[in-house]
C-alpha cells in the first residue's frame, strides 16, 4: 500500500547520504518528503509545516534527536 501525496514526512539527520536514501525510499512510496540536516534547522520549521510523521536520528552534534522530541 503506498501514501497519498498528502502524507508529509520531515526526516531529520546530519548525515547527506542517510537523508538522500530516506527521502528516495519514502517517495517511491507516495510520501511527500522534506529533509533537514540538523534538529534547530527542523524546529524552525515546524511552526510553518504540518507534517504526519517526522523521523529523526538520535545523536547529531548541537542538538540531539531526544533535544528535538522534548522541544
Amino acid at each position: 500500500m503506498s501514501a497519498t501525496k498528502s502524507t508529509r514526512v520531515l526526516v531529520i539527520d546530519d548525515d547527506e547520504l542517510t537523508l538522500t536514501t530516506v527521502r528516495k525510499l519514502l517517495e517511491v512510496q507516495g510520501y511527500s518528503v522534506d529533509v533537514s540536516l540538523s534538529a534547530r534547522d527542523a524546529l524552525a520549521r515546524l511552526p510553518e509545516t504540518h507534517y504526519d510523521a517526522i523521523l529523526c536520528d538520535m545523536w547529531m552534534p548541537g542538538m540531539t534527536g531526544k533535544d528535538f522530541y522534548q522541544q
